[in-house]
């Protein structure tokens, strides 16, 4: 990971109860701003209970009504984020990761990525498990960089970008039932898409291709022991603020209303896109 003009990295650790869910990108988006217009890098690991965050490509689905049906009846929660892309699942055994690095976004897209990828892979190094980043096409919210052991995708990769800054956001799922996630999301999309042709490509999910980091690495894992293990690679080349807090960032003017500014943009979207 590389040094940012010597700034160390300020960690963010929250969990986000249902009615908040809102926060969780609201805190995404002042974050890249304060980051940038600060030149302060950020980690922010972060959770949600039970939500399936959808994108804004999902809105798109002929039958997005009656594939909302399909999540509340198995107990999600559900709101659409103010990015593209496609619906990821959260619950306590889901790590969510962003890395904000500031004055970065000339250093190209695939640069971005990498720099999460090799965090990852050097967090959970195995030669016996080797963590590659390609594509796993039936998974849910495919991409690029999706993150795979022998085939089976545990986590995916986006971004988000803004003047010279740059957020690569990280979802890991770690444990818990994720048969369930991929049937729920499964669900979504045969009810979403009721076999009508669209202009827009919607995964064909097939729940084998997905699993937890936990089962991959045939060894019990926590989230906590997940977080740990990735801050240790910061601490150990001294990457990590000693002095700075989130929780006093937060209370600064600016990322206030940087924050109040994103929260109001999402209730507008999930007041316009979601169904009354």
């Amino acid at each position: 990971m590389h040094r940012y003009q010597q700034n160390p990295f300020v960690v963010a650790d929250i969990d986000y109860q249902p009615g908040d869910n809102l926060n969780s990108f609201a805190d995404t988006n002042a974050m890249l701003r304060y980051s940038d217009q600060f030149n302060q890098p950020l980690i922010h690991f972060w959770r949600l209970t039970d939500t399936i965050i959808l994108g804004m490509m999902d809105t798109k689905l002929p039958y997005f009504k009656t594939a909302l049906t399909t999540l509340a009846k198995k107990d999600y929660h559900y709101f659409v984020r103010n990015s593209g892309g496609l619906a990821v699942a959260s619950d306590a055994g889901i790590l969510n990761v962003s890395l904000f690095l500031p004055q970065f976004k000339d250093q190209g897209i695939d640069v971005a990525y990498n720099q999460m990828v090799k965090w990852v892979k050097d967090s959970f190094a195995s030669p016996d498990y080797p963590i590659e980043a390609y594509e796993i096409t039936r998974s849910y919210c495919p991409g690029t960089f999706d993150l795979s052991i022998h085939g089976q995708k545990f986590g995916g990769i986006s971004q988000r970008r803004v003047a010279g800054g740059v957020a690569v956001m990280l979802y890991l799922s770690v444990n818990g039932d994720q048969d369930y996630r991929s049937g729920a999301l499964k669900a979504f999309y045969t009810q979403g898409l009721q076999g009508t042709p669209t202009k827009w490509h919607f995964p064909d999910i097939d729940p084998n291709v997905m699993a937890n980091l936990d089962s991959l690495l045939q060894r019990p894992l926590t989230v906590a022991q997940v977080k740990s293990a990735l801050l240790t690679n910061f601490e150990a080349n001294g990457l990590l603020s000693t002095t700075k807090r989130f929780a006093d960032i937060a209370q600064e003017p600016e990322y206030q209303l940087y924050f109040e500014r994103a929260h109001q943009q999402l209730v507008q979207r999930n007041q316009r896109d979601l169904p009354k």
